[in-house]
């Protein structure tokens, strides 16, 4: 399923429309896998990359592991590519 990013609310959690669901539980926001560690970095350049890369677009998730502070933890994809992946390729 697609879902479409709305804003970035932090270097590693986006806003989703519609709604994820799993395990019964359901919600708009998620932690990018395998952003945790730019968290601490420069946020600001983050944010914008995200920004650029992935506000109005669609994006898909995969690979869901937990529920954190209401937010789904998986793999962000756009066109097939793994977004931390990307993100760890560039220079921030």
């Amino acid at each position: 399923m697609a879902f479409t990013v709305k804003k970035i609310i932090s270097p590693n959690v986006i806003y989703i429309t519609p709604n994820w669901s799993w395990e019964e539980l359901n919600g708009n926001e998620v932690y990018i896998k395998g952003l945790d560690s730019f968290v601490d970095g420069n946020k600001l350049s983050m944010m914008k990359k995200l920004n650029d890369l992935l506000v109005n677009r669609e994006v898909e998730l995969q690979n869901p592991e937990r529920i954190s502070d209401g937010r789904l933890y998986c793999t962000v994809l756009n066109n097939n590519v793994d977004i931390a992946g990307l993100i760890s390729m560039e220079k921030i």
